[in-house]
């Protein structure tokens, strides 16, 4: 996969998959208003395709009158079969017609794909969009399944309408179009309508009910595959604690609590299937009835008795159908359903990456204010920042420093702007940051994290994530700056050698070596690095030590390290302690001060116990 910017013409797949437009977005959570949205680049297929298949349907319907036209000619006798052929050959050439029309499965097919496609595209791009509180609160499985059964559903529903639901139309159109054409006593058709109303009311008014069961069996199978992706993405830890039987026996129990739910659906769908079954079977025998009595006292002829008897039968087959089309038809909606309810909440999103949320301005000095800055995750907590006020000019370099729980982590996701402070005032620049644009605002910045990210893709695309335009030259540049080309272009395939789920083939040391990488590429005026070489040797932090002081130079660094030393020779170190700031000052001069700094250096240098 090639992560540089494409300036080229788009080939004809990349013109046929077509982005959703936002604006266009329902307001609310409206089923049918998100199907329409969905499918609204490839309205013009749809239409077409719905109205071949409604003919296709009607002209399949109609074949029993068909049938029944030629048993009335045939049982009055005096037409030989030369006359006959002539007087179906147009009735031949519609049926040729009817064949020839399955090519309209071709177009349906693509359009229903590539609308999923799209589909499956938005979710992803808003989901990416809502804030990190919000991804933080769900599990990576469940957010993953809620686009797959998603897509899945969508599909499945469309299918459904062009295969079943205009079926049930074209049925009626036909049987209309009998009544018309044969000496058919229109009561048959009010018999077909009160089945169809009588069906349809049943079906309806169970919708409620079992659209809840699947709410709650949908809800089990996320908390599933939250598990599920939960254990498979840590099953190295779960062999070394040897967790095999206890994980094991939670996800037995989770299984256990999802079957039970499944239960509880699975009866309801049972019953429902009876009573519609039922249903259909009664009003069958009541047409038959009606028909078998007409026919026997002379006041319907042959040819329309044996028309309502194919029209019964043809009716009972697709309304069995339609029973359970109705059931996989709830089921999807059920998941379509959780998937348009995120997309109703998404919607406006502030970190849409297509929308631009305040002036685009890009901070390219790197001076920092904070201004009696408060947070807490969440409203009822108590702060993890409070009453924190911070001037850091222009290409300075700061280490922060405190035990754990001081909020030096926390503070650095309120600079990046992943969360917003509660009160108080963060500027960038001399510019508000809650009046900029959150995608031109970051890119001012470059994060070296103590877990990189690490992609399932080539390493050199690992490391052109930071400025997806860069050449390769660039990349390599980068990467020996970092020093991680010399284990790059150890590999066979060098810098296209596939890094793994979550780098698994990389040391700690080498992912954090591609993330200075990473940040080298990036070239922004400020530099964050959250424990940056925790996991490399001496000998490797030595070098790559030399390759940050080349990085840092004239640019603005915030820096948290439990290794004091590392923080030693920056020019100012702030300390925290429970979300404020207790010292700030060089490190010689907190150390002359012997307060929390001086304890902490103390302790790690065992000087104090």
């Amino acid at each position: 996969m090639d992560m540089r910017v494409k300036t080229a013409e788009p080939s004809l797949e990349e013109r046929r998959l077509r982005s959703l437009d936002p604006a266009r977005a329902p307001q609310g959570r409206g089923f049918l208003a998100w199907m329409r949205f969905a499918i609204y680049p490839y309205r013009l297929t749809f239409w077409l395709v719905a109205t071949v298949m409604t003919m296709r349907h009607t002209l399949a319907a109609a074949i029993p009158l068909f049938f029944s036209y030629f048993i009335g000619l045939v049982a009055a006798g005096g037409m030989g079969f030369a006359d006959a052929i002539m007087l179906a050959t147009p009735y031949l050439v519609i049926f040729a017609l009817f064949l020839i029309g399955v090519a309209v499965l071709y177009p349906q097919l693509i359009m229903v794909d590539l609308a999923t496609r799209g589909l499956g595209m938005y979710a992803l791009d808003r989901m990416i969009a809502m804030d990190t509180a919000w991804h933080e609160d769900k599990a990576s499985g469940a957010k993953g399944q809620k686009i797959n059964k998603g897509r899945e559903s969508f599909k499945i529903l469309l299918d459904s309408f062009f295969w079943a639901l205009l079926a049930q139309v074209g049925l009626f159109v036909s049987l209309g179009a009998s009544i018309a054409v044969l000496d058919v006593p229109p009561l048959f058709y009010l018999l077909y309508l009160l089945f169809g109303l009588s069906y349809s009311a049943i079906a309806i008014a169970t919708l409620p009910a079992l659209r809840r069961r699947f709410d709650r069996f949908y809800a089990a199978v996320e908390e599933l595959f939250g598990n599920v992706y939960d254990f498979l993405s840590s099953v190295t830890t779960i062999k070394i604690f040897t967790l095999e039987k206890p994980i094991l026996r939670r996800a037995r129990n989770v299984e256990l609590a999802g079957h039970r739910t499944a239960r509880r659906l699975f009866r309801y769908q049972g019953i429902r299937w009876v009573l519609l079954n039922f249903t259909a079977g009664s009003w069958i025998v009541a047409i038959f009835i009606v028909a078998l009595y007409l026919a026997t006292t002379g006041a319907m002829p042959l040819e329309a008795f044996t028309l309502v008897l194919m029209f019964t039968v043809s009716a009972w087959m697709r309304f069995e159908w339609l029973a359970y089309e109705l059931n996989s038809m709830v089921e999807a909606y059920a998941g379509f359903r959780r998937l348009t309810d995120v997309l109703a909440g998404a919607r406006d999103a502030s970190e849409a990456p297509d929308a631009q949320t305040g002036d685009a301005f890009t901070p390219r000095r790197g001076e920092i204010s904070l201004g009696d800055i408060s947070f807490a995750y969440r409203a009822s907590s108590d702060p993890v920042v409070q009453g924190l006020t911070l001037q850091i000019p222009a290409g300075q370099k700061v280490g922060l420093v405190g035990p754990s729980g001081a909020g030096k982590s926390t503070l650095l996701k309120l600079l990046l702007a992943l969360y917003k402070p509660a009160s108080g005032c963060l500027a960038v620049d001399g510019r508000t940051v809650t009046e900029l644009d959150i995608h031109a605002y970051r890119r001012a910045f470059a994060v070296i994290p103590q877990e990189p990210a690490i992609f399932n893709m080539s390493l050199r695309d690992n490391i052109r994530f930071a400025r997806p335009e860069a050449t390769d030259a660039e990349v390599e540049a980068a990467a020996r700056a970092a020093h991680a080309h010399e284990f790059i272009t150890a590999y066979p395939q060098g810098y296209d050698t596939i890094a793994g789920e979550r780098g698994v083939m990389l040391s700690g040391g080498q992912r954090q070596r591609l993330a200075i990488a990473r940040a080298v590429l990036r070239d922004a005026p400020i530099v964050i690095l959250d424990e940056a070489t925790s996991a490399l040797d001496s000998e490797t932090e030595r070098l790559v030590q030399d390759s940050l002081d080349n990085l840092f130079a004239g640019r603005t660094v915030i820096a948290i390290a439990h290794r004091l030393s590392t923080l030693a020779r920056f020019e100012r170190i702030v300390v925290m302690e429970k979300g404020r700031i207790v010292e700030d000052g060089p490190h010689d001069a907190l150390i002359e001060k012997a307060g929390l700094y001086a304890r902490l250096w103390g302790l790690q240098a065992g000087t104090v116990d």
